[in-house]
């Protein structure tokens, strides 16, 4: 875990080396955040969560940075499987891949 927010109330949003989000209550975690069964938060490590007026931003290494609704978030109940599915309400690619790529080498 490279990321984390921690609610006023006590739950904590960590990021993944995955690209998927996990909502811990106290020891426990209370839901694992995806866009969908079949797509992550990001593809790869999130390397940045953080909380900005009503919105949680994310970063990962898949370039973009995104924006989620906070207090949907806060509330999720996960399913059986503890799964939670939420859309970015806006996200903004910063970087691809190709250009990382080209930077370090």
């Amino acid at each position: 875990m490279s990321a984390f927010y921690g609610f006023p109330d006590g739950k904590v949003l960590s990021g993944t080396e995955y690209g998927t989000l996990l909502l811990w209550e106290g020891n426990f975690i209370k839901c694992l955040v995806n866009t969908s069964p079949e797509e992550n938060c990001h593809k790869g490590n999130i390397e940045v969560v953080f909380r900005h007026n009503e919105q949680i931003v994310t970063a990962g290494f898949d370039g973009y940075i995104r924006f989620w609704n906070s207090s949907a978030i806060d509330q999720a109940e996960g399913d059986d499987n503890l799964n939670f599915y939420i859309k970015p309400m806006k996200e903004i690619l910063i970087m691809t891949n190709e250009t990382v790529f080209l930077l370090i080498f």
